[in-house]
């Protein structure tokens, strides 16, 4: 036996012991207390009894065996909700040897709300939570809101937000335009506003040349009448819902709500494409790509990714894959547990569905087959970076900083990280600086040492040492490389190679120049791969970092001593400002004058007028 898997594998038959024959989950856990995996069992004891087989096990199961050093379970009362526990626990750890969805992200959908009396129409991403009618998801936030433009045009429905709703005293140019019928100031009646939010629910529910013909019969009343103006109104209507199908390429009558799921595998890697299609039509399709697979069968691969992919999304009715996955059951009863209704998964073999599985396929294959050749060029790139810098080990995270200020006021830092899958968004931090201490002028330097220091002060725990980066780039000149380098001297963290990065003759981008400790500062070809990707990079880095800046400059912009009054949220603050005209004017404000104002009882004002007394 190889001595790499024995303390492993003592630690497994020793666990093995006091496990129990009940479903659940158990995670393999490495000596810093990193989860390496996450599994389900029907039954825990026969299913980690299993790893204690060596020969039977792939290449990536034994490498992690070697690894491990504890063993935890968590028993549940069916194999279904250890299916749940187990997708739950895989997104929030990333388990390094589970099979993982890359850059798995939540899609939008269109809101209609139904807690108001008007309801509103808004882009919703996330859990469904608000109560209100939900339509999607859609591939992109774009396609969301050009559908939401349209839908306005079409359906004349509010977009503003309940509270500016209230505090409205006349229309807003949304009415002016003709894409809202003013509910917000009695223009429009709430049985007539509720025709409009009913046209559009049916509109949205496939029936939508139902809709069109309302609309071209009102079209033609009105021309017949001579009444030119409103047969224009309703013509502009009928375009923009016209608009809407537009978006939906594919529109496939017959079909109700379902995901179309198809695996397309090549060199070792796999590509997972999914379609959304909602009551016939096609709302845009994701390409992902999964990790540890080169030893997994296709119905293997299904299974992961259903059980992944489903975790925090509504799933349809029906999902039609090109593989039906291992345990079809299993997930079926799993994902039907999570809606009110059964879920169905198939694997046609002809017809329609065939046709719209083979369409995925080839845009699975299409999407692999780019994503092989750019990690072909980040690789080459990666290596030449490696060389340029002299490092010696494989770069596998880039660490970028920048400041953004104004004289050292909203001053912000801020961290992005790239690898080769590209940038890490989930790792991007931002670090709101100390600004008594940076007010005058404000010292870059002092910013970009508390940065570092904050960044990298607690790396020296092995735990957290597995974060570290292989590369630093810092938006600055040889004085900022100075500051950082001097920093990580004291963190014993000097072994990490450091280069700030500055613009060139007249700050033109493609003549920046690099400074590394030791070295004279050079530059690279204007137009090579690698300048390039470094720009992009440094760029990246701004963009972040004054994004941080600008929201926290609002923030202070936007904020007055009124928000520190226990009891006062943004509808009596509104109020209170608007009566008065300032904040300042409020603190001024006598007891019985705060009365007046709408909203505020005797006991607030009272409220108010001891907070400004006792400042």
């Amino acid at each position: 036996m190889n001595n790499n898997y024995t303390k492993g594998l003592n630690i497994i038959k020793n666990e093995v012991l006091t496990i129990p024959k009940s479903s659940g989950i158990y995670k393999m856990i490495d000596n810093l207390g990193n989860i390496l995996y996450v599994g389900k069992a029907k039954n825990l004891k026969k299913r980690v009894k299993s790893y204690s087989k060596l020969n039977n096990q792939s290449q990536r199961i034994l490498r992690m065996i070697s690894q491990v050093n504890s063993l935890d379970i968590i028993i549940t009362n069916s194999e279904v909700e250890a299916l749940l526990l187990e997708s739950n626990l895989i997104k929030k750890h990333k388990p390094r040897y589970n099979v993982l969805l890359k850059d798995d992200k939540s899609f939008p959908n269109i809101l209609l709300t139904s807690g108001h009396k008007f309801p509103q129409i808004k882009k919703h991403r996330g859990r469904k939570s608000e109560k209100g009618f939900y339509f999607g998801p859609f591939s992109s936030a774009g396609s969301v809101n050009r559908s939401i433009d349209a839908l306005q045009k079409g359906f004349l429905i509010r977009n503003c937000t309940d509270n500016v709703f209230k505090l409205r005293t006349r229309p807003c140019l949304q009415f002016q335009i003709k894409r809202c019928t003013a509910p917000c100031v009695g223009l429009v009646s709430e049985n007539s506003y509720k025709k409009q939010i009913d046209q559009a629910k049916t509109f949205l529910s496939g029936n939508s040349d139902q809709i069109k013909k309302e609309f071209a019969k009102k079209m033609e009343e009105c021309s017949d009448e001579l009444d030119f103006e409103n047969a224009a109104v309703w013509r502009n209507k009928i375009r923009a819902l016209s608009n809407i199908q537009s978006f939906q390429n594919i529109n496939v009558k017959g079909l109700g709500d379902a995901d179309i799921i198809a695996i397309f595998q090549n060199y070792g890697k796999v590509a997972v494409n999914i379609s959304f299609m909602r009551s016939g039509s096609n709302f845009g399709d994701h390409t992902y790509f999964m990790s540890h697979l080169s030893e997994m069968k296709p119905e293997n691969l299904v299974a992961e990714f259903l059980s992944q992919f489903y975790e925090n999304k509504i799933p349809p009715k029906e999902i039609i894959v090109s593989q039906l996955p291992s345990n079809l059951t299993l997930i079926s009863d799993a994902l039907s547990s999570l809606v009110d209704y059964n879920i169905k998964i198939v694997c046609p073999q002809k017809g329609l569905k065939k046709k719209l599985i083979d369409s995925s396929i080839l845009n699975a294959e299409i999407s692999l087959n780019r994503k092989i050749s750019e990690d072909n060029k980040t690789n080459k790139i990666f290596d030449e970076l490696s060389s340029i810098f002299k490092i010696k080990n494989d770069i596998n995270r880039i660490e970028v900083y920048d400041n953004s200020h104004i004289q050292g006021k909203f001053a912000v830092g801020a961290m992005i990280v790239s690898n080769k899958d590209g940038f890490d968004k989930s790792s991007y931090r931002k670090y709101n600086l100390s600004v008594n201490s940076n007010i005058t002028g404000g010292n870059d330097y002092n910013m970009m040492k508390e940065v570092i220091n904050r960044r990298f002060r607690n790396s020296l725990s092995k735990k957290l040492n597995n974060n570290l980066p292989d590369l630093i780039l810092i938006d600055g000149g040889r004085g900022h490389l100075n500051t950082v380098v001097k920093s990580l001297t004291e963190l014993k963290l000097d072994y990490i190679k450091v280069c700030a990065i500055s613009k060139g003759i007249d700050r033109n981008a493609g003549r920046e120049q690099f400074h590394l400790v030791g070295q004279k500062t050079f530059t690279l070809k204007h137009n090579s791969s690698v300048m390039f990707f470094l720009q992009k990079l440094r760029d990246e880095a701004h963009r972040f970092a004054i994004t941080a800046h600008r929201l926290k400059r609002k923030k202070s912009i936007s904020y007055n001593k009124i928000d520190e009054i226990e009891g006062i949220g943004n509808i009596k603050k509104n109020a209170l400002l608007k009566y008065f005209g300032s904040a300042k004017e409020v603190s001024k404000a006598s007891i019985n004058d705060l009365m007046k104002v709408e909203g505020i009882s005797k006991n607030v004002a009272q409220k108010i007028n001891d907070f400004f007394t006792n400042e």
